[in-house]
């Protein structure tokens, strides 16, 4: 009932009833709905316990695994330019923002100074610095950021880039990859734990669907 109550707050809707005339309105039954949102709490509930139950992942195991692939760790040091855009924003206003970092980023492959760029053009807090954020690690920054500034080559421009803030230009300065760096042993920590954790529940769920297994045998002949 908390989750449905939170669904409502979220969707603006006056009361319970409003979401469930909206989940019946898009063809679905509303008890199916709530059954899918039981079944997703308990998921996490279970997730939850394995993960505080032995799914913790030691030094010498992050070792391993950054000898095994040490992009595991890779940092790129970043600068962006950013145009502000909400997840809501109608169309034109997309396309428009799109368009003014397309022109931006062919002036900028002609040789115009990123940087300055930045400073003049970006609605992000990092605009007086050039658009600089530092060094980022992978699991720091909005999926889509990320993907394209650990794609993209050191010197390298990328973009336009949709993400949950609106749409950059991602230009890379740095790239760099150190086994002892502190913040990134713990983002890879936590990344390996999330595996682990869901390895370990669906072995778990496995076992509980082997231990619930009902065989019917045929009557016995009279």
């Amino acid at each position: 009932q908390a989750t449905l109550e939170e669904v409502r707050r979220r969707n603006k809707l006056p009361d319970v009833s409003a979401l469930q005339r909206a989940v019946n309105d898009s063809g679905r039954s509303f008890d199916a709905y709530r059954e899918q949102i039981r079944r997703q709490l308990l998921q996490r509930q279970v997730l939850g316990a394995v993960m505080r139950g032995g799914t913790q992942v030691t030094d010498r195991e992050l070792d391993e695994a950054i000898a095994r692939d040490p992009g595991l760790i890779e940092t790129r040091s970043v600068r962006h330019i950013l145009l502000q855009l909400d997840k809501s924003a109608e169309d034109w206003a997309v396309k428009d923002a799109e368009n003014r970092l397309l022109g931006w980023r062919n002036e900028l492959l002609s040789g115009a100074d990123f940087s300055a760029y930045a400073k003049t053009h970006s609605e992000g807090p990092s605009a007086s610095r050039g658009g600089s954020i530092g060094s980022i690690g992978k699991g720091e920054t909005d999926p889509a950021f990320e993907a394209a500034a650990f794609a993209a080559k050191k010197g390298e421009i990328a973009g336009p880039v949709r993400s949950s803030f609106g749409w950059h230009l991602i230009l890379v300065d740095e790239i760099g990859a150190d086994p002892k760096n502190t913040q990134a042993r713990e983002n890879l920590r936590r990344s390996l734990r999330q595996k682990n954790a869901e390895q370990a529940l669906q072995v778990a769920l496995t076992k509980a669907r082997q231990s619930a297994l009902v065989r019917i045998f045929p009557a016995p002949t009279p």
